[in-house]
């Protein structure tokens, strides 16, 4: 295995929200595009229960994450303070889906 996601699900009165828990990527097997790879299978799947938003945080350090999800069309909405452990934010990303499926 070379790399995994999670996403998790909630449903409220504006529909189905997947957030993505986690990603990663074993640190050789990086650069060779898994990662966009497993970004795309997740928003086919999120597409597909009709889910209106793909939201996910992500450290700001973390400079190649926030280029990948800025190029898949994730747009910066916040911040979090405190996610990862004190005095370490997070930035909160979001992708809107509006139930259309994935190409």
């Amino acid at each position: 295995m070379a790399g995994f996601s999670i996403v998790e699900w909630a449903e409220d009165v504006h529909g189905i929200h997947a957030n993505i828990a986690t990603i990663e990527v074993l640190p050789e097997h990086r650069k060779r595009g898994i990662g966009k790879e497993l970004m795309h299978l997740m928003e086919q799947s999120v597409r597909a229960a009709n889910a209106a938003i793909l939201g996910l945080h992500v450290d700001p350090a973390n400079a190649d994450a926030v280029r990948l999800y800025e190029s898949l069309g994730f747009v910066l909405v916040g911040s979090e303070d405190d996610f990862y452990a004190p005095d370490r934010h997070a930035l909160v990303y979001r992708k809107a889906l509006m139930g259309k499926p994935a190409g």
